[in-house]
């Protein structure tokens, strides 16, 4: 406990007063006594020692009554930090203000931003311009040559007037994270944390209460949650999308699949989203939602000749009351159809692939257009070994080879571990131990077994179960209603006279199975790579499958299938360190914003299969929208930017859910402050302490009125 006016203490040698005065009352007189008056005298005795007590009484009353008005004039507080009666000291003051798209929700008359703005307001009129402030937007957190710490309310209030509404999504784990960075240096003599947002459930990341505690620079510090809402609000967003196409490619046509959440509790009706692509609208429909559904919205184009797609979907609003978030309404992707790939043919023998080419040269009946140049699209080179030139390509396909050297399988596994694909094809001479232990050992793949010979004659070993839902299987047969399940269609089968028994492993799958339950077409998923492993040769030795018509389409969907990298590119978020997956370029000196402006920089791409950088949160960086990286020969890579889909959620949090989670991960000095009229009386309590005179003249107040009914009723008596 501190008084801020201490010298009024002295006033407590008032007490001695009513001290010297009860003395004075108790001065020895000298007593005759009449024996006439001794029996009076016994009877008074025990009335006297009563009155004594009284007395005694009113003395302490009195006594008290001095002390509590002494001390309430001192003014004393509990708990404050001011060393003088104006309670000034040398401050540090951090304020944030949330300024997430969320924060553009109307809890009144203005927005969540414009009131989080007034109470930044208010809290300045309790600072002086000597105090260290420092005014931190959510979105600037992260930001290395960004501004915080402001010389005068002029260039602060500018600051204020200026702040916008962003598209980054701010943790509060990041916001205490940056408070301990700055007081940790702070010499100051008391520390203020203010932060101001709506206090959306996903404000709680779980960093924020599994992460590191905060050291005492933080957790001594005043802590001011200042809440800018208090009723869920009215939304709808898109948050995701997805590729239904399984080999997209030029002149075919795409399905796309938006998703559309209601965050509301009602129904809403005739919602419209509209498809743009490469700059124009090419799709429009209109949806019902229910209340808090998932529902995802499929649309159809066809991107022509473009190999480079860029657009977005678009949620129309037409009732502010249903969607009060605009900035969810746009969801951007970008998408990079494949032009042509670039194949390794190992072969022994070219005999071993005279198939293999007699379906490349196909390609043009089976593949994407049938303007294409087959010989463009598909750029092959032959070799007898495998060498470090299978880097640079897109797709291995081995067949006829016997065995591997432990360079080659070390080539191998480099090139699949880097994202390439492979389509491998047995062979009846194959060295088994060398496949197990050189190469099937070292990728984790399968296991070979033996090879098992059959009777074509008998006809009994054919097609057994066969995965039509597999990209390279789905569009091959005319029936579309076909999966995995479906046993009752029949496919022509090859005559097998022998085969290579597998033993697949976790992350093998059968394409086609044969009917005695041995794989015929098996996957294998290895680090970012893909193997198919055919168990028969690409030649007729083992059987007539190079003959048969599911052939040529299986080798060039094998093709797209296993080169492709053709997915979607929505999910990198602003606010974040992107990773970025290229392709097409080799290097990159600048990127070109949504805007139209460019930001000149040189950022390297990583080594391997597949090339990357690091998008840094920057200023360039801050705006959700397609951006491109250029190379220094103008070769573009799109990819886009979009909003993190958790920042669309009205789930907001208690008072008392608020205080429980912060004050569990280890902050003592909370307080959660919902108007602007507590601001004052909270923050002069937290600097000059819980003022306890009003308490003081109470008591003092109580015990005088005891003192007069205790004097009346001695007068009585």
């Amino acid at each position: 406990m501190n008084f801020l006016n201490p010298a009024i203490l002295f006033g407590l040698f008032a007490v001695i007063i009513p001290i010297i005065i009860h003395l004075l009352n108790l001065r020895k007189i000298r007593k005759v006594e009449f024996s006439t008056l001794m029996f009076l005298k016994e009877i008074q005795k025990s009335k006297m020692r009563r009155i004594k007590l009284k007395q005694l009484l009113l003395l302490a009353l009195r006594i008290l009554v001095i002390t509590f008005l002494v001390l309430c004039f001192a003014k004393p507080v509990y708990e404050g930090y001011a060393v003088n009666a104006d309670g000034e000291s040398n401050r540090t003051s951090l304020i944030f203000l949330d300024d997430s798209f969320s924060m553009s929700a109307n809890d009144g008359a203005i927005s969540n931003l414009e009131k989080g703005k007034e109470f930044v307001r208010k809290i300045l009129e309790y600072h002086k311009p000597s105090d260290e402030i420092y005014f931190i937007r959510f979105s600037d957190i992260q930001l290395n040559d960004y501004k915080f710490i402001y010389g005068d309310f002029t260039e602060l209030e500018d600051s204020l007037n200026s702040a916008k509404l962003s598209s980054k999504t701010t943790f509060l784990s990041e916001v205490f994270n940056f408070s301990e960075d700055i007081l940790k240096n702070s010499i100051s003599s008391h520390k203020e944390i203010y932060i101001i947002s709506d206090f959306q459930s996903i404000i709680f990341d779980e960093n924020f209460s599994t992460g590191k505690k905060m050291t005492h620079a933080a957790a001594d510090a005043d802590i001011f949650l200042i809440k800018t809402g208090e009723n869920p609000f009215s939304n709808l967003g898109l948050d995701s999308i997805k590729l239904i196409t399984k080999l997209p490619g030029l002149g075919k046509d795409l399905r796309l699949k938006v998703n559309l959440k209601n965050f509301s509790n009602d129904d809403v009706f005739n919602k419209t989203i509209k498809l743009f692509v490469n700059g124009g609208q090419v799709s429009e429909k209109a949806f019902d939602v229910k209340a808090f559904e998932n529902k995802e919205a499929e649309f159809k184009f066809n991107p022509g000749e473009s190999d480079k797609l860029d657009g977005y979907f678009e949620l129309v609003r037409n009732n502010i009351k249903e969607d009060e978030l605009i900035q969810d309404n746009k969801i951007y992707f970008s998408m990079n159809l494949p032009s042509g790939f670039r194949i390794s043919l190992i072969d022994n023998n070219p005999v071993d692939s005279k198939y293999i080419n007699l379906a490349l040269e196909s390609a043009k009946e089976v593949a994407l257009d049938s303007s294409l140049n087959n010989k463009q699209f598909f750029e092959i080179t032959h070799s007898a070994k495998i060498d470090g030139s299978i880097l640079n390509k897109d797709v291995v396909i081995i067949s006829g080879k016997p065995e591997f050297s432990e360079s080659e399988a070390n080539f191998f596994s480099e090139f699949i571990s880097n994202g390439g694909g492979a389509l491998m094809f047995s062979d009846k001479n194959i060295n088994i131990s060398n496949y197990n232990n050189v190469l099937f050992g070292k990728i984790n793949s399968v296991f070979a077994d033996r090879i098992i010979y059959e009777d074509t004659s008998s006809g009994k070993l054919k097609f057994g179960k066969v995965d039509f839902e597999h990209p390279v299987l789905s569009d091959i047969f005319s029936n579309k209603n076909l999966s995995l399940t479906n046993e009752k269609f029949i496919l022509e089968s090859p005559a097998i006279k022998s085969y290579l028994n597998f033993l697949t492993s976790n992350n093998s799958v059968p394409l086609i199975s044969l009917s005695n339950n041995a794989p015929l077409l098996t996957e294998t998923d290895i680090s970012k790579g893909k193997i198919i492993i055919s168990s028969i040769s690409a030649d007729t030795e083992m059987s007539d499958f190079p003959l048969k018509s599911i052939f040529v389409p299986l080798i060039v969907r094998s093709i797209l299938y296993l080169g492709n990298k053709y997915d979607v590119l929505s999910d990198y978020t602003v606010g974040k360190q992107n990773l970025i997956n290229t392709t097409g370029i080799y290097n990159i000196t600048k990127i070109k914003l949504p805007d139209g402006n460019s930001a000149e920089l040189n950022i390297p791409l990583s080594s391997g299969f597949e090339k990357s950088f690091l998008l840094p949160y920057t200023g360039y960086s801050r705006v959700p929208g397609v951006y491109a990286a250029a190379d220094s020969s103008s070769d573009e890579f799109k990819f886009s930017l979009n909003n993190n889909p958790l920042e669309s959620s009205n789930a907001i949090l208690s008072k008392d859910e608020i205080l429980n989670l912060v004050e569990s991960s280890g902050y003592k000095n909370v307080k959660l402050l919902t108007d602007m009229e507590s601001i004052g009386t909270s923050v002069e309590e937290s600097r000059k302490g819980i003022g306890l005179w009003k308490y003081l003249l109470l008591g003092a107040f109580i015990f005088l009125l005891l003192e007069i009914f205790i004097s009346k009723k001695l007068e009585e008596g």
